[in-house]
């Protein structure tokens, strides 16, 4: 490690403390029920998905908890695990009942279970107020809440861009965030961050970190329902016309519906997927509502030598956008902010107790010409400099049942649509349904709709979930997902199918004692190269897990035992994961700490396995295993006085076989890999 370059960013923590002196603070980490549901989203998909806006979300509720005697502003829809439903049956059983006295009345509401319960309570409280305060002018400062967020992080071993000086910047993650809300109604923010291996101030970062951030929100002022300015989120629907940041997917324990939220604001320290500008959703009249957009957001994008110079209807062309949000490497640096997007249109939606309509339209103009790269599976991928997509999405509920779907229309005239049925039956269960059917000529930017593959293209299917409570506290959830692709993918040149079953069996024993089972088959065509061509093959794969968990005072212990084997044309590989984790919150002193061991035996990529870590938010918190080795890390959460939280982690991962860590420039040249976190936190 350069240690000059450490002091550099031990110092730039220093300096950042001292303005926060006299604030307070406390922890915050996502419980395991949260967890459990992340690694659900990221098993289901082909790669993690970006959680920081559910870190967000959940660090959010969990300073301002929402109220369930709050029945008029709906607040619980905001959580991506509860339904319409169970918003209906609280608001019944307040109006039968009087308000709930405490968070654990909720299990005599119908729809609310044990697991529920356990992921609503930190984030919720029973007031006895008659709701949030009346909006006032002068209480948007008097009682207003500042909060900083500061950390760094890194690799203690250096990795070859670094060795090779192909790296503009030094081997630390440093980011910073500073927030200003009062109450629901206003919340404004600055963030700033920069990645490993990227300058700061410095380079092609002469005006400092990689990637600034900024939002100011107004809630619920008169008719303003809500103004967003800066960098923020749009969701309408289903997902099929326009959904921007974190999208849930359907998977066990979960209803098929999405609580669509409108306008709301991205996560500080997410490089991609937002929009910049200006939005406002105001009710002209009950029970319209009418929201109007405006955004211009640059992109990165790939500009391949080949393209340089060369135009098309008299523009620039580029051949894709770039995601990873890297700008290390001179050729990562070339593609930052190549391409602006200017993105402008509205929503308009009638809104009943029971039912609901809405319109969606917007156009999207590019200053460049996107041109795919010459694959046969790019030949269905956007291509042009502009484009329009209109949709409409309708839900209503008769009792239990909730129908919902959506249909939009992209400008070259294809289609994505969906429908889907929920039904809740007895005090817990329910069952989902839904189908959808996604062109392979669809053109959307901005569409996330559920999904087996993870785009709203090529795709048709029927997804089917169901939970049930059984005898002796079991609880038994499913999900099954049958998908055709009409046309060929990145990994099938030509028309295949997808399969996808889960199986969930858990068991709550006592308060301090639950255990779960689960079995997932999972089975896709994919591409096998013979001679010079291409035949596709299924490729199958099983696995099985066991999770246990005991609470026992400050102790809190959990064990997993996973098992993985892949199949394609007769050729298996498998899969072992073991780890164990101990959490400990002593009585008389301000801290908490977890130790996570891991064993692992994993014999190619496809055979992986993840399980998320918790401990630091915003680090990204979750491993892939795979080769033969070791896992060691530990968290300290330790309040340092009434103003000041410090979170510090350490991990350590060593490889037993004779793999090395790391490719390309991130090649360590080592078997093990150290790598470390910490981050301040301080509330005013």
């Amino acid at each position: 490690m350069a240690l000059p370059s450490l002091r550099r960013c031990l110092s730039w923590l220093l300096c950042c403390m001292l303005p926060i002196w006299g604030l307070q603070a406390q922890s915050v980490s996502l419980p395991h029920t949260w967890e459990d549901m992340i690694e659900l989203w990221n098993e289901t998909s082909d790669t993690p998905l970006p959680i920081e806006e559910v870190e967000e979300l959940y660090e959010q509720l969990s300073g301002q908890p929402v109220d369930i005697n709050d029945t008029v502003h709906n607040e619980l829809l905001r959580l991506f695990f509860i339904s319409p439903f169970q918003c209906v049956a609280l608001r019944t059983y307040i109006e039968q009942y009087g308000p709930l006295l405490s968070v654990d009345e909720l299990l005599l509401v119908p729809g609310f279970d044990t697991l529920t319960l356990a992921m609503l309570r930190p984030v919720v409280v029973a007031s006895s107020s008659s709701g949030p305060a009346p909006f006032s002018w002068r209480d948007l400062r008097r009682k207003g809440r500042h909060s900083l967020l500061m950390g760094a992080g890194g690799t203690i071993e250096r990795a070859r861009g670094y060795r090779e000086n192909i790296y503009e910047g030094d081997p630390y993650r440093l980011y910073w965030r500073y927030r200003y809300r009062s109450g629901s109604h206003l919340q404004f923010q600055l963030s700033a961050d920069k990645d490993a291996g990227e300058a700061l101030f410095s380079g092609s970062q002469r005006q400092g970190f990689d990637h600034y951030g900024f939002h100011l929100l107004l809630k619920d002022i008169g008719r303003l329902k809500c103004l967003a300015i800066g960098t923020f989120n749009l969701q309408f629907g289903q997902g099929a016309t326009l959904w921007t940041g974190f999208a849930p997917y359907t998977v066990l324990g979960g209803l098929g519906y999405r609580s669509a939220h409108g306008v709301g604001v991205s996560s500080a320290f997410l490089e991609y997927g937002y929009l910049t500008g200006i939005a406002a959703t105001v009710v002209p009249k009950a029970p319209w509502e009418l929201t109007l957009f405006y955004a211009n957001t640059p992109l990165d994008a790939t500009i391949p030598a080949s393209m340089s110079g060369k135009l098309r209807d008299g523009m620039e062309l580029v051949q894709s956008i770039y995601l990873s949000g890297y700008h290390r490497t001179p050729v990562e640096v070339a593609k930052r902010h190549q391409l602006d997007e200017e993105l402008y249109g509205a929503n308009i939606t009638y809104r009943r107790p029971d039912w609901k309509v809405g319109l969606t339209g917007y156009r999207t103009l590019l200053d460049k010409y996107i041109q795919p790269a010459n694959y046969r599976y790019n030949y269905y991928y956007f291509s042009g400099y502009e484009n329009l997509n209109m949709g409409v999405d309708a839900t209503y509920r008769f009792r239990n049942l909730l129908s919902y779907g959506e249909i939009s229309l992209s400008q070259n005239r294809h289609i994505a649509a969906l429908a889907g049925l929920d039904y809740m039956y007895g005090a817990s269960s329910r069952l989902s349904a839904i189908v959808h059917h996604y062109d392979a000529w669809y053109w959307n930017l901005h569409a996330d709709a559920p999904s087996m593959a993870g785009h709203t293209r090529n795709e048709q299917g029927l997804t089917l979930t169901a939970v049930t409570p059984l005898l002796h506290r079991l609880r038994f959830e499913t999900s099954f997902a049958y998908c055709r692709f009409p046309e060929m993918r990145s990994t099938a040149y030509g028309a295949s199918h997808g399969t996808d079953v889960h199986l969930r069996l858990s068991r709550t024993f006592s308060q301090s004692f639950s255990a779960s089972v689960l079995y997932r088959y999972k089975r896709q065509d994919a591409n096998i190269k013979v001679s010079d061509e291409y035949e596709l093959h299924p490729a199958s794969r099983h696995q099985c897990q066991l999770d246990m968990r005991y609470d026992i005072d400050k102790w809190h212990y959990s064990l997993r035992a996973a098992v993985v084997d892949y199949c394609l044309v007769g050729e298996h590989s498998h899969g072992l994961l073991l780890h164990g984790d101990v959490k400990w919150t002593p009585v008389l002193l301000p801290l908490t700490l977890s130790l996570r061991l891991a064993a692992f035996n994993v014999s190619d990529y496809n055979a992986r396995l993840y399980s998320v870590e918790s401990g630091v938010a915003f680090d990204n918190s979750g491993t892939f295993f795979y080769n033969r080795g070791v896992r060691l890390y530990t968290v300290m959460h330790c309040n340092l006085s009434r103003w000041l939280v410090l979170a510090v982690k350490y991990s350590l991962s060593r490889y037993t076989d004779d793999h090395l860590f790391g490719s390309g420039y991130e090649a360590l040249g080592k078997s093990h890999r150290q790598q470390w976190h910490l981050q301040l936190r301080a509330n005013l």
